[in-house]
């Protein structure tokens, strides 16, 4: 499992340090922030193809590195097969991307190739599964998704489907007004959705709406929350004949 991430000079990142904590990890940041390069960060320690077009202009080259907690089963054979050992249950694993058109990968410090690198790194830890299980083992019966954040466009979008995608709970959407996009970016990353994954979408910045509609669904069955919904709809007509 991934549990820290460092890249320098890729794309508009000059220098970015992050620590990833069990279960699920929220990404936002303005329109431009840099998003998408962390996700291509992790791209390169997969095995993706380096794009030399992707260095920090100016710089002769970018780097990803990232800690790992070491995993049993395959990613200790990957390790074996590489010729290191985890040192204190952790794995060190880099990429660098030349500007002249190169890339080189490291393991624990020791030159290795790229497809040895991306075998180390552990793709799927089922932490979206998990944050979807423990929903379910609280007792939750409908799964509120964070917001992907202020602009959260590109391949960091969509963090409601990707719930959605993992739990049979109802998953409501909350896009947020954006600046630069009017929060267009925001409310689009929800509502188009692939066919089998839908998400329900209240309008922007309406976390009341929100909360109520999770009060609807859950009072399909619960008679108690019927009729508190019930009084808070007649409140509601009775200030419109105000």
């Amino acid at each position: 499992m991934l549990a820290e991430l460092r890249i320098r000079d890729l794309g508009v990142i000059d220098d970015a340090h992050l620590e990833v904590s069990t279960g699920l990890n929220v990404l936002t940041g303005e329109t431009g922030a840099g998003k998408t390069m962390v996700v291509d960060a992790l791209s390169l320690l997969l095995g993706e193809r380096a794009d030399p077009g992707a260095v920090r202009v100016g710089r002769p080259e970018a780097l990803v590195e990232g800690r790992l907690q070491a995993e049993v089963g395959e990613a200790a054979a990957a390790l074996a097969a590489a010729g290191v050992t985890a040192e204190d249950g952790e794995v060190v694993v880099a990429r660098q991307v030349l500007a002249g058109g190169r890339s080189r990968a490291q393991l624990q410090g020791r030159m290795a190739t790229v497809a040895a690198v991306a075998e180390v790194v552990v793709v799927d830890d089922g932490s979206t599964d998990a944050t979807a299980d423990e929903a379910r083992a609280a007792g939750a019966r409908v799964e509120p998704a964070p917001p992907p954040g202020p602009g959260a466009a590109g391949k960091a979008a969509a963090l409601p489907g990707v719930l959605a995608a993992h739990t049979t709970l109802p998953v409501i959407g909350l896009p947020i007004f954006t600046p630069q996009l009017a929060g267009l970016d925001s409310l689009y990353s929800m509502v188009q959705m692939p066919s089998g994954v839908p998400v329900a979408t209240v309008g922007l910045d309406a976390a009341a709406n929100a909360g109520i509609l999770a009060v609807q669904i859950l009072a399909v069955a619960d008679p108690r929350l019927r009729l508190q919904l019930q009084e808070f709809k007649d409140q509601l007509a009775e200030g419109l004949r105000l």
